[in-house]
């Protein structure tokens, strides 16, 4: 719905305004894109371990951290999932 306007001057105007709001939509939209990637430091002399999964808290955000042992896939070899943050 467009608003009414008198003039020819009035009409610009709003054309242009709403360019602007379109482009810095689309702005936001390229900036939500992001990912972001954070590497824990895990505090290794406090790993609890309960069976396939290691429990400690990361140094730098405090934050309690996780990971397991995957061996799900037959074409890899066992390792140690990275560090996430627990839920």
């Amino acid at each position: 719905m467009s608003p009414i306007c008198q003039s020819p001057m009035l009409q610009l105007q709003y054309k242009e305004k709403q360019e602007v709001k379109k482009s810095s939509k689309e702005r936001w939209s390229k900036m939500t894109t992001l990912t972001k990637i954070k590497e824990h430091s895990p505090m290794l002399s406090a790993i609890s371990e309960i069976g396939d999964t290691q429990y400690t808290f990361c140094q730098e955000c405090e934050n309690n951290i996780e990971r397991y042992y995957y061996d799900g896939d037959p074409e890899r070899l066992p390792e140690w999932t990275d560090w996430y943050i627990s839920k």
